[in-house]
């Protein structure tokens, strides 16, 4: 009998993390109703304790999005009609579900696959239906020259981007970190081959933000997973593994930079290096939250959009009320997040790489102003890992 509860409990989980995958996918008309089926399921989860903790941090989600599109809208920039408050309920509805998943399911890896698969499989789909059908468009056969396509939805509709697009593809590079867990083969395959498609389809969009994050993944992973293995066998492995590649780089590296650097499609990356406007638009933007404390986007960013930063963005458009709700909630998950990546077992990694891909991609883009989708399903994954943490008394349930 206990058998067949916890596998009623498996499948609706499994139901309500395809419904997650749905939602990041941007299917018109059915993705932004999506979430709402879950709750239909979630009541028969089998454990179902509601925390005070969750409950403080559902009503700060909830205080943060009704407070943005209410001051947004009194400001004459956004309208708080009705698809602004399906996004609104939708918010909440994410961070509820990842509560109770959490305290149900503890493969971290699904949940977080599920939970970022459907936005970036959108932006892959989207970007090779570009490359297919407008090969006259593109540059040494693959760059889009522009840095935007259409929705792959809509190919005729709105061109998205290519930073909107890097937030999504950001998160498909974070999956490279299943290079360093033990676990499935096949599951280990998938998550590669979306890393490395990710990985190419921003090189063809020219963002440099997502490439510096997976670099930076690789870098800490490595080092997460050599403190954990350091024993005298793998410290001779290692050793002798860099001895080798010294080597290789010694006898071929004028070969590899000539080659490298002789690839046009390399050239924005190292003309301009981390070199960005966004510093400069930062310091305008933490003026502007002093300056116009109640928003109203009048803090002047010309001749660009935003300040290209989501919290800076917020306090422009809504003022320092929703700033200030955000920053709360995040750092009231900050301590999990750590905990997480400190205890270094199998979920850290990939906990380490959709976190660090998050808050680099909302330091360095307007996220929600991009993508309420992206910021909503960073709702869905958050909450996943903070009470994934807090309700998990074995460490080994983490994985």
């Amino acid at each position: 009998m206990l058998i067949i509860k916890e596998i009623k409990n498996y499948f609706l989980i499994y139901v309500c993390l395809s419904l997650v995958l749905i939602f990041g996918f941007n299917i018109p008309k059915i993705s932004i109703i999506s979430l709402f089926f879950t709750v239909l399921f979630i009541p028969f989860f089998r454990n179902k304790i509601i925390s005070k903790s969750f409950l403080i941090d559902i009503g700060l989600v909830f205080l943060f999005m009704i407070s943005y599109y209410y001051i947004s809208d009194l400001q004459g920039l956004l309208d708080l009609d009705i698809r602004s408050l399906i996004m609104i309920i939708n918010s909440i509805i994410a961070y509820m579900l990842g509560y109770f998943i959490s305290l149900n399911f503890k493969k971290t890896h699904i949940v977080i696959l599920f939970g970022i698969l459907g936005l970036v499989l959108f932006s892959i789909f989207s970007v090779y239906n570009f490359m297919i059908h407008y090969k006259h468009l593109l540059v040494d056969n693959f760059i889009i020259s522009n840095r935007s396509v259409p929705s792959f939805w809509k190919e005729n509709g709105e061109f998205i981007n290519g930073p909107a697009l890097g937030l999504y593809l950001s998160l498909g590079i974070s999956l490279l970190t299943v290079v360093f867990i033990k676990g499935n083969l096949f599951y280990k395959f998938i998550c590669l081959m979306i890393s490395g498609i990710s990985f190419y389809f921003n090189v063809a969009l020219q963002n440099r933000t997502p490439l510096y994050i997976g670099i930076l993944l690789v870098i800490i992973c490595a080092i997460l997973h050599l403190s954990k293995s350091l024993t005298q066998r793998w410290i001779i492995v290692y050793s002798l593994f860099f001895a080798f590649l010294l080597i290789l780089i010694y006898c071929f590296l004028d070969k590899v930079i000539t080659f490298v650097w002789g690839q046009t499609y390399l050239d924005r990356y190292f003309n301009e290096g981390l070199e960005t406007p966004r510093y400069t638009l930062w310091l305008k933007g933490i003026k502007g939250l002093f300056d116009y404390p109640m928003g109203g986007a009048k803090t002047d960013f010309s001749p660009y959009a935003y300040a290209h930063n989501f919290w800076l963005d917020v306090g422009w458009y809504a003022g320092i009320i929703p700033f200030i709700i955000i920053i709360l909630l995040q750092i009231r998950h900050l301590k999990s997040i750590i905990n997480s990546i400190i205890k270094n077992n199998t979920g850290s990694y990939i906990i380490l790489g959709v976190s660090l891909s998050y808050f680099v991609g909302c330091m360095v883009e307007p996220a929600l102003i991009a993508s309420q989708n992206y910021i909503i399903i960073s709702f869905f994954v958050f909450s996943y890992i903070k009470y994934l943490n807090l309700n998990s008394r074995e460490e080994g349930n983490c994985g």
